[in-house]
């Protein structure tokens, strides 16, 4: 059986792959050959050159669906104009998804933080920690393409994962506000690892 699932899923790695292969690399210069001896008008035909350089390889797809007198260009551009709009559609709703979680953990943790007792922490811990957080949810909420959802949303639920005896040391708060200042410059899998070693103890 695993074996089964192994093969299945090498197999669809291989077919993204080629595909992509074909997509991003064959295809663009197929439909710049087939426009270099088309029967087009020079002008028009130079355009079509151009924009396909330039939109690689978009424009070749778009060039490829209008060719009606050849069905086989016209039916593999289309079908790679609706493999590009369902990946895209995947990769915004995968972007999206992630957010959401990332967003949820923020708020977790921002709830966690509400409910502690700050007495044995120091007012400068609690300043920062609070400042830090702030800034953190605001990151989240901006949805700005450079931030790193799953940094972030790992950095958050270090923090729940802290705040699991309902309390916070002036330790795991520096190391929580370093590793924010850092996010940047972390190691998504190996902070991903350092926080599942954790929950596990």
């Amino acid at each position: 059986m695993k074996i089964l699932l192994l093969l299945s899923v090498i197999g669809a790695v291989l077919l993204f792959l080629g595909g992509a292969f074909f997509f991003l690399i064959v295809h663009p210069a197929w439909m710049l050959v087939d426009c270099s001896k088309s029967e087009l008008p020079g002008k028009k035909k130079t355009i079509w050159i151009i924009a396909m350089l330039v939109g690689w390889p978009l424009a070749g797809m778009v060039y490829g669906f209008l060719r009606k007198e050849n069905r086989l260009i016209r039916n593999v551009s289309l079908a790679g104009i609706i493999l590009t709009v369902l990946l895209t559609i995947v990769i915004i709703y995968g972007a999206l998804s992630m957010s959401n979680d990332t967003r949820r953990q923020v708020s977790q943790a921002q709830a966690q933080i509400s409910r502690l007792d700050w007495s044995s922490v120091t007012q400068t811990h609690k300043a920062e920690m609070e400042k830090t957080l702030a800034g953190f949810r605001r990151e989240v909420d901006s949805k700005k393409v450079y931030v790193n959802l799953r940094v972030n949303g790992d950095l958050a639920e270090l923090l729940t994962v802290y705040l699991k005896d309902g309390s916070l040391s002036d330790k795991e708060i520096e190391d929580w506000v370093d590793s924010v200042n850092q996010r940047y410059q972390l190691d998504s899998d190996r902070l991903h690892k350092r926080l599942e070693q954790l929950k596990s103890n």
